[in-house]
């Protein structure tokens, strides 16, 4: 099976060259001088160093209070202004502070640049609409040429044909658009100020740009749907799923809506009373997917059952394992491992909001540093963030942690969470 893959990659490179004269001589010199630099390296010289993501994951084994890894999970939040107000969004149901809202500047974007590794992850998003920023492009290829994995969500409505080709040319590795229906009608009642037709062209377009400027549609980046499951939109999962499929994008993630306000409570499909109705549909998409595998053998169809608690995110089939080790080894320490609300991204997650202020992850309003007076190594490894990893490798976890919505999974939002003021000191 990987020597047919092997071959088949082989084969799509080759024709990509052959499509681009620059590509097959760039290809041709890299191959050269790859070739000069092993014959005049000595062997000591090439012992392999275990990648960052490789220490971070052993760190987290011990979980040490200063790290030796860099971040491999980097927010970036150019972007605080939306150019839609779905419904199940927290902005929509508690507003956004006119001092809340901004583009954050290249020269913050700079600084994060020192945490970039090769092989890491920087989610381009926040509380906002990435593509509104009109430096997206510049981020990206900054991001890009340091090797860090590229992705984030977004809504769709302000892509365009140059950032549909900057995103084919520099490669970027995903993007997730936010879908919540099957038909027209529930998506403009759900994403209010988006059309079905227009997100859906968009799609196309950079579906298309892929197939002309790429290596098709199996290439980069990777086009997902996200679809946060309702009581009054799950019955067309199955819909979705099969239109996905059929417009060859790469996969859906469905997860559930976390309540922001009584309103959205009923909506809830992992509360007792809807879960069979959430299984039915969850069956019936698996159905589509099955039924319309030749389509995309490798068609990625995630559930909310791959949740992750430890680190609050999705999970595939490889990470499974390794999840389980890790859980099992932290529940050895005393206050430690998934029953105990533990939670690892203070040790793998670096959130910048637009303005400079630094938090551990998306959920908190604490701020461990400002890039303005700082540098992003001497926040990661500064006396806040020793404090807050402190604090949650023991029994008495941080206050917003013990309110956090997305442990086990996504539920109901504490509004206590809004006002870091209230918060306890370290």
């Amino acid at each position: 099976m990987k020597t047919i893959f092997a071959n088949k990659l082989k084969n799509r490179i080759k024709a990509a060259m052959a499509r681009s004269p620059r590509l097959y001589h760039a290809m041709k010199g890299l191959r050269e001088r790859y070739k000069q630099i092993l014959v005049h390296t000595p062997k000591s010289c090439l012992i392999v160093k275990p990648t960052n993501s490789v220490l971070n994951l052993e760190e987290c084994r011990r979980l040490p209070l200063v790290l030796k890894s860099k971040p491999p999970l980097v927010y970036a939040e150019i972007c605080t202004y939306c150019n839609l107000n779905c419904r199940m969004c927290g902005r929509a149901v508690h507003g956004m502070k006119k001092e809340d809202q901004g583009f954050m500047k290249r020269e913050i974007f700079d600084k994060l640049t020192e945490l970039f590794t090769p092989g890491g992850t920087l989610a381009l998003f926040g509380r906002g609409e990435t593509l509104l920023h009109p430096e997206f492009i510049y981020f990206l290829k900054s991001a890009k040429d340091r090797g860090m994995k590229v992705s984030f969500n977004s809504n769709g409505k302000a892509l365009n044909k140059e950032i549909a080709l900057a995103m084919v040319k520099y490669m970027q590795d995903s993007i997730t658009f936010s879908c919540s229906a099957g038909t027209a009608k529930t998506y403009e009642a759900i994403h209010r100020g988006g059309k079905w037709d227009h997100l859906w062209s968009n799609i196309a377009m950079l579906n298309e740009a892929k197939k002309l400027h790429g290596f098709g549609v199996r290439g980069a980046p990777v086009i997902y749907l996200e679809f946060v499951s309702q009581m009054d939109n799950i019955k067309e999962l199955p819909l979705l799923v099969q239109r996905a499929l059929e417009w060859e994008l790469n996969g859906l993630l469905v997860i559930d809506v976390v309540a922001h306000s009584p309103e959205l409570e009923k909506q809830r499909m992992n509360i007792p009373e809807n879960i069979p109705t959430a299984e039915e549909y969850y069956t019936q998409a698996i159905s589509i997917r099955d039924k319309l595998k030749k389509l995309n053998p490798n068609f990625d169809l995630r559930l909310p059952s791959v949740y992750n608690p430890l680190t609050k995110k999705f999970m595939d089939k490889s990470e499974v394992k390794t999840f389980r080790e890790l859980n099992l080894k932290l529940e050895q320490k005393p206050g430690c491992g998934q029953d105990n609300k533990m939670c690892i991204e203070p040790w793998q997650t670096f959130y910048a909001r637009f303005d400079g202020m630094v938090a551990p992850c998306v959920i908190t309003n604490r701020n461990l540093g400002d890039l303005n007076t700082q540098s992003a190594m001497e926040i990661w490894n500064g006396q806040e963030f020793q404090k807050f990893r402190s604090r949650m490798r023991s029994e008495n976890k941080p206050f917003e942690c013990l309110r956090c919505h997305l442990f086990p999974g996504p539920q109901r939002y504490d509004n206590a969470l809004d006002n870091a003021e209230e918060y306890e000191a370290l």
